[in-house]
Parts: structure tokens; sequence; C-alpha cells
């Protein structure tokens, strides 16, 4: 490590996750989506997991925290305080959302 150059462990550590996002097909389709880098679709993939644990993409949407909810299930939501919802995926999925805006103008 005393030797290393800057920048070489990050790089190796990178490459660590590119190896491990490639045994992924999850992580492999995320990667075929302009904008999602290696780091990012091994982020999201490790988030999600597998989608057959999902019986829908209505659930994998719940899971996300991206579905739009009817108002019956937000007052359910609400009495049973319980979150709904992957935070630390959202906070990537707003990361994202965040730089593709930027990105735009």
């Amino acid at each position: 490590m005393e030797d290393e150059k800057p920048g070489e462990s990050h790089k190796a550590i990178e490459q660590q996750i590119a190896d491990i996002a490639a045994q992924s097909e999850l992580a492999q389709s995320i990667g075929s989506i302009p904008g999602f880098g290696k780091t990012t679709m091994a982020e999201i993939a490790g988030e999600v997991g597998t989608l057959e644990r999902f019986e829908t993409e209505a659930g994998l949407a719940i899971y996300t925290g991206m579905a739009p909810l009817d108002l019956l299930y937000l007052m359910r939501r609400a009495l049973s305080r319980r979150p709904t919802g992957n935070a630390p995926l959202l906070k990537i999925i707003r990361k994202l959302r965040r730089t593709v805006t930027d990105l735009s103008i």
C-alpha cells in the first residue's frame, strides 16, 4: 500500500466491483442503460438482489419506493407507521435523477 500511486487502490476497488457485477444478470441489464456506471449498476443490483423475488414490476417499484400509491394504501401505511421502500436504493435513484437533470441543462 505504501508504494501505491494515488488512485491505484480506487481503481483496484472499481475493478473488484466490476468483476462481481459481471456475475449478476441484473447488474448487466442495468449497465446496458446509458448513464449507469459500473459502481451504480453494482449498487442497485446489490440492493435489489434478483428480480425473481418480486412477483410483479409493481412489487419492485414498491420496494424501491418509486411506485405511485393510492390514498387507501397511504392511509394504511400511515396507520401502520412502517416505511415502504429501500432507503439506500432510493437514495441512489434520487442521486441519479439529479445527475441526469444536471446533465440535461
